[in-house]
């Protein structure tokens, strides 16, 4: 069996742009009050909300929207109570 490996150069941070950030997942916890933001160093600029687990449905007082910067997310919109929140967020790979 012949192998080929790849000889150029990456560096850490490229490899970690486009593959081990390309979806992730954000545990907001429990959140009551909006705009929440979640920081982590993984999320950037570059992510779009893909789908959003919202535990208590009826807390989705409505409009929410979400907008990422490198650094973070921020949920924006009017909530009613209180629910626990995951956000997949992902990027596309190449736009065409």
């Amino acid at each position: 069996m012949d192998l080929e490996f790849y000889d150029g150069a990456s560096t850490g941070q490229q490899i970690d742009e486009a593959v081990q950030k390309g979806i992730i997942v954000i545990n907001c916890g429990t959140i009551s009050s909006l705009p929440f933001t979640k920081n982590n160093a993984n999320i950037l600029e570059s992510h779009h909300v893909l789908h959003a687990d919202i535990d208590t449905p009826y807390a989705y007082g409505g409009g929410w929207s979400w907008s990422t910067s490198n650094g973070s997310v921020t949920i924006s919109g009017k909530i009613v109570g209180s629910t626990t929140l995951t956000l997949y967020l992902g990027r596309a790979a190449q736009s065409i």
